[in-house]
Order: structure tokens, then C-alpha cells, then sequence
């Protein structure tokens, strides 16, 4: 299945759920950052249960320092 994270086209299994493809994309560990699917803010609590559709839209955003 083919869906889209930070505007790169990535294959994954169907079925999948958004824990997966952030444990996959990000450093794991790392604290700060967000995630939306298709527009929409997913809260971490979610990730697990959260399964991927086809063409889905996945935006990750770290948060910076500065001002």
C-alpha cells in the first residue's frame, strides 16, 4: 500500500497501523514532535490503534527552539 510521509511516497503493508511508520521514519526515542494524517492531528495515545488507508497523507513536524 502506498501512502505519502513528509512528502515522500513510502510502500507499507496493509494494514498498518501510524505507530509503525513513526517508529520507521523518526528516531526513536526522540520527544517534541507531532504527527497529522490527511490534515489532521492523530494524539500520540492513538498511534497504536490508528490503521493507514491507501494514499494517506502523513505529516511529521518537529518542534524547534527559538524566537
Amino acid at each position: 500500500m502506498l501512502i505519502t510521509v513528509n512528502s515522500n511516497k513510502k510502500e507499507i503493508e496493509a494494514n498498518s497501523c501510524l505507530a509503525d511508520v513513526i517508529n520507521n521514519s523518526v528516531i526513536t526515542g526522540e520527544r517534541g514532535f507531532a504527527v497529522a494524517v490527511n490534515n489532521k492531528v492523530i494524539p500520540k495515545t492513538n498511534w497504536e490503534q490508528y490503521i493507514l488507508n491507501e494514499n494517506d497523507n502523513i505529516l511529521i513536524i518537529k518542534a524547534s527552539q527559538g524566537g
